[in-house]
């Protein structure tokens, strides 16, 4: 029994990938692009597979180091180490989520009616900001539907008669909501609405 011996090779897994570097919170007007986005190169991997829920890698595909455009306003970020042997893979980083700054919220102040009683009058306050470019006020025509009223320029006057001839003042109560809309055609959410009143 003579003894034989056998140089072995042996192809460590990658270890898995630690988190990921960037920033968590991008703009939504412009959509955020070449966005740096990082992990710390991993031991035994020549190559990483990222997954982005809503975007685009425009440089670095496949190393530790990419860029992305975005694409949407919803999101995450995953990567996976590859190594670089077929032995396999190790599991993803943990996901990196995502968020979008917003449209801002705008209220409404007052809503009266004129003084012939033909038509509703709707008034807000502008937020000082450089995020809005329109707003939009509606009125509730159902638990499901609103009809658009009126589109104000931000620097236009703060206030919108009511002059579609689908309601009357003097026979009931409406209800009211007001959005901004950002220069890239985003809306914000809709206010509360607000109801006018009617003493019958």
């Amino acid at each position: 029994g003579d003894s034989v011996n056998f140089n072995l090779t042996i192809n460590p897994l990658p270890t898995n990938a630690g988190g990921i570097t960037g920033n968590s919170l991008l703009n939504l007007c412009p959509v955020a692009t070449a966005e740096a986005f990082s992990i710390s190169a991993v031991d035994n991997a020549t190559n990483y597979t990222w997954n982005l829920s809503a975007g685009v890698i425009n440089s670095g595909s496949g190393t530790e180091n990419i860029t992305v455009d975005f694409t949407g306003v919803t999101g995450n970020v995953t990567v996976q180490a590859i190594p670089s042997n077929s032995c396999g893979v190790r599991d993803s980083t943990p996901i990196f989520n995502l968020s979008f700054s917003v449209v801002p919220v705008v209220d409404l102040c007052i809503i009266s009616v004129d003084t012939a009683s033909l038509h509703n009058e709707i008034y807000w306050a502008r937020p000082a900001t450089n995020d809005i470019d329109s707003f939009r006020v509606y009125r509730k025509v159902s638990a499901l539907i609103d009809t658009l009223v009126a589109t104000v320029a931000y620097e236009d006057e703060t206030y919108v008669l009511d002059t579609l001839s689908d309601y009357n003042p003097n026979s009931n109560f409406e209800e009211y909501t007001i959005t901004a809309v950002d220069d890239c055609g985003n809306e914000g959410k809709k206010s509360d609405y607000h109801r006018t009143m009617f003493i019958s």
